[in-house]
């Protein structure tokens, strides 16, 4: 079966990532300077472009990439560029197009008209929302457009899809890894570019297992209705502290205390050391560490981990981390 094409409208894509070194990818670059620039460098000098493209990836990789960079080193949409991208967008052989960010207006209703033209030559537009709350955000509240909210969701379920809300889908937006530049990872706080990337993965997935055709894209939405029962969220989720107990006496949560308890201050509710925390709200690890801390326990344990499958949920106290890294050691 024929790859799904993905456009992603975003900061770039460091395309010397070795997680995504597999995918086939192309582009181009576009800037406002004395007039638009439009150039072949869609290096990415930013990051989140990358990690929306490896979070596409890690829900179907069944993927190829034309990667637009509109936002540059500061990742701010500018209306006039995304107008401009989307014209060439219309001449580009896509099938879905991922603008993982919100403006806050609009100056006329040209890129709504565009967005139209896209939908009609059958061609997939989702976008975020604001992250401001009751803002809106923009292409996402187009009712030409996927819009796409990041919403933790009861257990188990991956995504919701009303067809009749300004946004229609809430994605669980449990935080876990994704691409970093120089083949590093990072693990951002929950936010609608993050789930907008993987709303368009899932819609990647859909498509490819169910063979849809281009010309039949128009009854996605029926599908969706459908597909939101079928398709499971697979992250751990602790809901309580006996979940992730583990003896004072097993040897690799000792170890792992010793190596973390000089560099980051553990929270102690009780003398468990599987309770000690670490990313929570009383522990004093941030997200933006995570990935320091995992390279640097991987290393020192000898354990090699996949880190695009690692959620906050495995980083809350030393119990998880010590039941995450038990699962690598298998």
């Amino acid at each position: 079966m024929r790859k799904i094409k993905v456009a992603i409208v975003d900061t770039g894509f460091d395309t010397k990532c070795e997680y995504l070194s597999n995918v086939k990818t192309e582009g181009f670059g576009i800037r406002w300077e004395d007039g638009l620039v439009i150039t072949k460098n869609y290096d990415d000098y930013n990051g989140h472009g990358t990690a929306c493209a490896s979070v596409i990836y890690r829900e179907c990789n069944e993927v190829e990439l034309f990667v637009v960079n509109a936002m540059g080193k500061v990742g701010k949409a500018n209306s006039l560029i995304i107008e401009h991208v989307l014209k060439i967008l219309q001449k580009k052989d896509v099938d879905i197009i991922n603008m993982s960010f919100a403006m806050p207006q609009v100056l006329d209703n040209e890129i709504y008209n565009l967005c139209e033209e896209l939908k009609k030559e059958n061609k997939i537009l989702v976008a975020a929302d604001s992250n401001i709350k009751n803002k809106k955000g923009f292409p996402a509240c187009f009712n030409n457009v996927y819009g796409v909210q990041g919403k933790e969701l009861e257990y188990g379920k991956i995504f919701e899809y009303d067809m009749s809300k300004e946004i229609q889908c809430l994605v669980n937006n449990i935080p876990m890894m994704c691409a970093d530049l120089y083949d590093r990872f990072q693990l951002l706080q929950p936010n609608n570019s993050i789930a907008t990337a993987k709303f368009t993965g899932i819609l990647c997935d859909i498509i490819y297992h169910n063979n849809i055709k281009r010309k039949d894209y128009g009854k996605i939405p029926d599908i969706l209705c459908l597909y939101k029962t079928k398709r499971n969220e697979k992250v751990k989720r602790y809901q309580v502290c006996n979940e992730w107990y583990v003896s004072n006496d097993n040897a690799l949560l000792r170890k792992i205390y010793e190596l973390l308890h000089t560099k980051v201050n553990l929270y102690k509710p009780s003398d468990l050391l599987c309770d000690f925390e670490l990313l929570s709200s009383r522990g004093s690890v941030k997200f933006d560490m995570a990935y320091q801390i995992l390279s640097y326990l991987s290393l020192q344990l000898n354990i090699q981990i996949d880190y695009m499958e690692i959620s906050r949920y495995d980083l809350i106290t030393l119990g998880t981390l010590t039941k995450m890294f038990e699962r690598y050691a298998r």
